[in-house]
Parts: structure tokens; sequence; C-alpha cells
């Protein structure tokens, strides 16, 4: 989800052919968040038996990431 906030002033219309001033005025803001899931799965097996050897192994990872985040952006 983002949340957004735009703002211009400084006389707006765009700044009308803006000839600096600092260049006029603008404000942006951006909230958000970000979540992503990945997940791993392995198996080895391994046999032979004469003078044995029996393997199994095997693993499985799941994993979750959540990110926040906020961006700004001012001029003017």
């Amino acid at each position: 989800m983002v949340r957004s906030e735009n703002f211009l002033p400084a006389a707006h219309s765009s700044f009308a052919v803006e000839t600096d001033q600092t260049r006029k005025g603008s404000f942006r803001k951006n909230v958000g968040e970000m979540s992503s899931w990945s997940s791993n799965l392995g198996i080895n097996y391994t046999l032979p038996l004469d003078k044995h050897l029996i393997s199994l192994f095997g693993n499985w990872l799941i994993s979750q990431d959540s990110n926040n985040y906020v961006n700004l952006s001012a001029v003017g």
C-alpha cells in the first residue's frame, strides 16, 4: 500500500515559467510498505548398501520480509 501527498505552491500554476527564486516550490511524500515471501526445498538421497551407506537429508526454508518506507522530495 502506498500513500502519496503532493503540494505545489510558491504561487503554483506550475511556477509560471519559473525564473529561479530557488525554483519556486514543490513537495512530495510517499509512504508505503512492502512484503515478500520465499521458500526453498532441498532433498538429498544416497543408498549404496555393500558395506553400508544409507542417507536421506531434507530441508525446507520459508522466509518473510517486511519493509516500511518514506520518500520525501522538496524544492523551493
